[in-house]
C-alpha cells in the first residue's frame, strides 16, 4: 500500500479515484501507532481493501504541523475517513487491530 504523506496529494488523488481517504494519524515514540503499522496496516487484507477502495494518508506532526493544527487529535493514533469532498465522516482514535478496521472500512463504504 502506498502512503500519502500530505493531505492536499493525497486528497488530489481521492478525488481523482472519487474514492474515501483513510487518514492515519501517527507520532514518533508511540508504542501503540507502532503496533499498528506492524500489526494492521501490514495485514495482506488491510493492505489489499485500502488500495483498492481508499487512498491512504498517513500524516505526523513532525511531517505536517499546519495540517494537523486544523483537526482535533486528541489521542495517537487516531485514523479518519474522509470524503472526496472534503468532510470526515469516521473517526476512530487509539491502536485498532485488523478486524476493527475492516468493520470501520465497511461502515465508510455505506454512507
Amino acid at each position: 500500500m502506498t502512503w500519502h504523506r500530505t493531505l492536499r496529494a493525497g486528497w488530489q488523488e481521492a478525488r481523482r479515484r472519487n474514492v474515501p481517504m483513510v487518514i492515519y494519524i501517527s507520532t514518533d515514540h508511540c508504542v501503540y501507532c507502532d503496533a499498528m503499522k506492524r500489526d494492521t496496516w501490514c495485514d495482506e487484507t488491510v493492505e489489499q481493501r485500502v488500495s483498492q477502495d481508499f487512498v491512504a494518508i498517513l500524516l505526523t506532526p513532525q511531517e505536517n504541523q499546519a495540517t494537523l493544527g486544523r483537526i482535533d487529535v486528541s489521542a495517537y493514533p487516531t485514523t479518519l475517513i474522509g470524503v472526496p469532498e472534503g468532510k470526515i465522516v469516521g473517526h476512530r482514535t487509539g491502536y485498532q487491530p485488523a478486524a476493527a478496521v475492516h468493520q470501520f472500512l465497511s461502515e465508510a463504504l455505506k454512507r
